[in-house]
């Protein structure tokens, strides 16, 4: 049968564990190292907001400058159900194309709460509908029955921010 081990020789010189005091100084660390990771935490959540809604500023304006250049409709489809939206633009044959992401080089599908978790759309308001359209016409933004914008159009986050789309210029902030 084994004899138990002490933690510590006679001598003192050699022992096996810890002291109360370095358990202690541990804690203290650990405790600090914590608090300074909650401290960050709404630095994080307002950093994705503001990303969210600087992608959504970036990407309607991007719309904006493709209708102008190439003389087409291009239409933004929001779903705050889903904190989507989807970018299409018009081709020849009177429907709608899926447009490539500048960004992903993928159809331009966006999901807010995916690519910036924490954040979603609350609601869009465009002349009563979800669907924004930037017209071949100098980029002029419309409803969705190409009907030009009449008061900004408004994209609600979660957050409380909002995107704006001013009528007759279709400028972004």
């Amino acid at each position: 049968m084994r004899e138990h081990q002490p933690m510590c020789t006679s001598n003192k010189t050699t022992c096996n564990g810890f002291t109360i005091i370095e358990f202690i100084v541990l804690f203290v660390v650990i405790a600090v190292l914590t608090t300074i990771a909650m401290v960050n935490l709404p630095d994080i959540r307002h950093y994705r907001q503001t990303s969210a809604v600087d992608r959504v500023i970036s990407d309607l304006t991007c719309c904006r400058n493709i209708a102008q250049s190439r003389v087409r409709h291009v239409r933004v489809t929001f779903n705050p159900g889903t904190d989507s939206y989807t970018v299409e633009v018009a081709n020849d044959s009177g429907g709608w194309t899926a447009l490539q992401d500048p960004l992903t080089q993928n159809a331009w599908n966006v999901n807010i709460s995916t690519l910036f978790p924490g954040t979603g759309l609350q609601s869009v308001n465009v002349n009563g509908g979800t669907v924004l359209i930037f017209s071949s016409t100098n980029g002029i933004p419309c409803d969705g029955n190409l009907v030009p914008i009449s008061s900004d159009a408004i994209i609600t986050f979660d957050s409380g921010h909002t995107v704006h789309v001013v009528p007759d210029t279709g400028y972004v902030y």
